[in-house]
């Protein structure tokens, strides 16, 4: 004879059920406590990067504003810096037209004649060509000969009149063009 197992008549005890329910309710209640925490966690992790994410914000805006409000600055000191370039490099080939024109009204107001200087121009080799206006034919001879002498001279490596120029025939109004080199100055 056989003998049969029939798995679905077995009863399941009314305690070993309870049993089983308590360890269910155990494990489901640290199960809930466990993701309870995990949610706590990620909350504040995600409140934490939120807050972060908003300061950054802030920051970002306050900067961008400042950099509205400052491009025109911006603009500004990159201007002076390139016109500060360009005066450097000015400044290395500078004729000193200034200090060399004080130099020539200088020598010129030693003269007996008195003219005025109409132009000026040098270059950074010293070299200048100026031009005088005189209100009399005999102012003009006699700043030529003053220019033949030896103080005039000595301040010029070389020199010499390019034009005398009658300007007005009526008032005898005369100018002289002159090209020379001046000594360097210290």
């Amino acid at each position: 004879m056989k003998k049969r197992i029939d798995l679905f008549s077995q009863r399941i005890s009314s305690k070993a059920l309870i049993d089983y329910l308590r360890k269910i309710r155990t494990y489901s209640l640290y199960i809930f406590i466990g993701l309870l925490g995990v949610i706590v966690i990620l909350s504040g992790i995600y409140l934490y990067f939120s807050s972060r994410l908003n300061n950054l914000s802030d920051k970002r805006n306050t900067y961008n504003r400042y950099i509205v409000l400052n491009t025109p600055f911006v603009q500004d000191l990159r201007r002076f810096a390139v016109k500060f370039s360009l005066l450097k490099s000015m400044l290395q080939d500078d004729a000193r037209s200034y200090t060399y024109y004080k130099h020539l009204i200088t020598i010129i107001s030693l003269a007996p004649a008195k003219g005025t200087i109409t132009s000026f121009k040098i270059d950074s080799t010293q070299k200048t060509e100026f031009s005088m206006h005189f209100a009399s034919y005999d102012d003009a001879i006699a700043f030529i000969e003053y220019s033949e002498g030896s103080a005039f001279l000595e301040q010029f490596i070389n020199i010499a009149l390019n034009e005398f120029q009658i300007q007005n025939k009526e008032n005898g109004e005369y100018d002289l063009i002159y090209s020379a080199t001046f000594i360097k100055l210290p």
